[in-house]
């Protein structure tokens, strides 16, 4: 008992003694008063100072960031300044580094918008006196990277991604300038005869310089002539100092012939669509050489898979990637799937080896089966837009089957996967997705809850009811909404999107009288409202007053007639049936006689809306003029 009361009054007695001491610098303690200290006690001090020590390098450091802060800031603003006196640029390079003592790199920076005590926090995380461009990058709107998030990225794969991007603006600049010197020679060089390919790049694909083409347009050659002048030069060996006046219209004679002998059909024209043109013509026009026409036709493709080839080509794939895609098991249209497989790394070969895992016994396309082996779960970060469309029924017969399930997609931002066949979507850690288009899937529950972000959603036609349409928050943050051509039958489903400037509800099952559409009194920053094709529509439009945002009305094909004095008045255009209203001439827009000028009206009827407001009464009014 005494032996514990003695080592009792010890510890009280080093405790006093470190509490006297902690008024001191701890360095202070005495290094004979550590002779007779026990090693827990030595411990206890240990702990102590290396607590003392963390906690005075965090005070220096601070002290240490806000001087040196105050020293960038000072050079920066006063650099010429300092650069002019005796030993300044000595200074400046001890102080900041020698880059810094370069006027140009300082003025790189401030072109880029940082202040000193900026550059000073990117440096001090690693970056260089070069790297200006590259932080301005970094924390720009595309990027949002600031200084202290910096420590969560993969700096060298940041600097991948910028150079790349810089060898994209740069290839636009030179375009441009390129531009510039093209319509010199004829303005239509700038426009785009098919798809989106310019004459310009048309010519250029060709290997057509500004000058050679001058020259052949000034021997009558129209600009159209691209391909085959390229033939001529390639096929023929003939250049323009050796064509012939009277010579040149049986060439072109005989390079129709080379069309013809690929397929006659070449040589007709589509009146449907298409502009009048041949099918020669829609096919060189999408940069597709005859030699290219025949090694894709070779593969299987025909003259309405033009689309088709198009969009292998546009994704960057060769005649030889696509048919080894094809080969494997790849539809004619599915370079949106190719492509994917790019990004996450999946091969053809390992596609053909895998490929009867991914259908069913009918031959059918498993829809999560499919998604999960193009995009497999370590590979699903990279993937920020994802197009699983099916293309038009003539392109593609094969759409994925089944429901879908989108989990872990964290970058995802734009889905679309139109025209397939999927019966259920759904969505888990998915917090960037901004844009859904799912239209024409038939039949399908949608389940968009678990999207924080989703401001576009494009669903039309898919069998949804007010029961199986579910989204985040009533969808207050959607700002696009279309949903027409499905099975609703009132508006409730919508009557959160109070954020929501576009809605279309064309074509559903809205009951019998406008009450059905009561909801959208609630949507008051809607400018565009599309109704029509709903005939069992009856009555007026009374609560849209509230909408004092909207501009463009579409209530065509449905018996709404009345309750036009409770328009918001910054309506501008209504389209409706010639005889839905008492529509005179008078208000036509364009010469339409499915549009009305609601403002022009307004005008004309101005007393009359004002006694409606005043007495705060509905009256039945025609449209007239006075």
């Amino acid at each position: 008992m005494a032996k514990k009361d003695n080592q009792l009054i010890k510890r009280i007695e080093f405790e006093d003694n470190l509490k006297r001491q902690e008024t001191e610098p701890p360095s202070t303690i005495r290094f004979e008063h550590l002779l007779t200290t026990s090693n827990n006690e030595i411990q206890y001090i240990v702990s102590k100072l290396e607590s003392e020590k963390v906690k005075l390098r965090r005070e220096i450091k601070e002290k240490e960031k806000l001087i040196r802060q105050k020293v960038w800031a000072h050079i920066f603003n006063n650099h010429q300044d300092i650069t002019n006196l005796k030993g300044g640029d000595v200074f400046i390079s001890k102080a900041l580094g020698q880059e810094f003592v370069n006027k140009e790199t300082v003025n790189e920076w401030a072109t880029q918008g940082f202040a000193g005590q900026e550059v000073s926090e990117w440096i001090g995380v690693g970056l260089t006196a070069k790297d200006a461009g590259f932080c301005a990058w970094l924390r720009s709107n595309n990027k949002q990277i600031t200084v202290k998030d910096l420590v969560n990225y993969d700096i060298d794969q940041l600097r991948r991604e910028y150079c790349h991007n810089l060898s994209k603006e740069v290839e636009v600049f030179t375009s441009y300038i390129s531009s510039l010197d093209w319509t010199d020679i004829h303005p239509d060089f700038a426009k785009r005869p098919w798809t989106d390919k310019t004459y310009q790049q048309l010519w250029s694909e060709q290997g057509f310089s500004p000058k050679q083409v001058q020259q052949y347009l000034a021997r009558g050659f129209d600009i159209n002539d691209f391909m085959f002048i390229a033939w001529l030069k390639n096929s023929q060996q003939l250049d323009i100092e050796q064509l012939e006046e009277e010579g040149i219209s049986q060439l072109k004679e005989e390079y129709q012939q080379i069309w013809i002998d690929l397929n006659a059909d070449f040589a007709k024209a589509l009146k449907d669509w298409g502009e009048g043109l041949t099918h020669q013509q829609r096919w060189e026009k999408s940069g597709i050489s005859h030699k290219e026409a025949r090694q894709w036709m070779e593969i299987g493709f025909k003259l309405d898979n033009l689309m088709c080839i198009i969009g292998w080509k546009k994704n960057g794939f060769t005649f030889e990637e696509t048919k080894e895609w094809i080969e494997a098991g790849l539809a004619l249209c599915d370079d949106k799937w190719a492509t994917i497989a790019r990004i996450t790394g999946r091969t053809s070969e390992e596609f053909f080896d895998n490929y009867w895992d991914l259908v069913s016994d009918e031959g059918k396309r498993k829809a999560q089966a499919w998604l999960d082996w193009f995009c497999p779960e370590e590979k699903k970060h990279l993937i920020k837009k994802l197009n699983i469309d099916r293309g038009s029924v003539w392109e593609s017969p094969y759409p994925l089957n089944g429901s879908l399930n989108f989990s872990d997609f964290v970058n995802l931002e734009k889905l679309e996967c139109r025209s397939n066949r999927i019966t259920n979507l759904s969505f888990s850690n998915c917090p960037k997705l901004k844009e859904l288009y799912c239209e024409w899937n038939k039949s399908l529950h949608l389940d968009v809850s678990q999207l924080p972000e989703l401001t576009t959603l494009h669903c039309y036609d898919n069998g949804l009811t007010n029961d199986n349409l579910i989204l985040f928050n009533q969808g207050e943050k959607i700002i696009n909404l279309h949903a027409d051509e499905n099975r609703f039958t009132d508006t409730t489903p919508f009557r959160g999107l109070v954020n929501c400037r576009r809605l279309g509800l064309r074509g559903n099952y809205f009951l019998n009288n406008t009450e059905s559409l009561s909801s959208l009194k609630y949507l008051k920053k809607l400018k565009y409202l599309e109704i029509r094709d709903n005939p069992s529509l009856v009555g007026s439009l009374t609560f849209l007053q509230d909408c004092k945002e909207l501009t463009e009305l579409l209530i065509g094909d449905t018996n709404i007639n009345s309750g036009l004095e409770y328009f918001p008045e910054n309506l501008e255009k209504i389209y409706c049936n010639p005889n839905q209203f008492a529509v005179s001439e008078k208000y036509k827009v364009g010469g339409s006689d499915l549009v009305f000028d609601y403002q022009s009206w307004r005008k004309d009827n101005s007393q009359l809306i004002e006694e409606v407001k005043n007495s705060n009464k509905y009256v039945e009014i025609q449209i007239s003029p006075k």
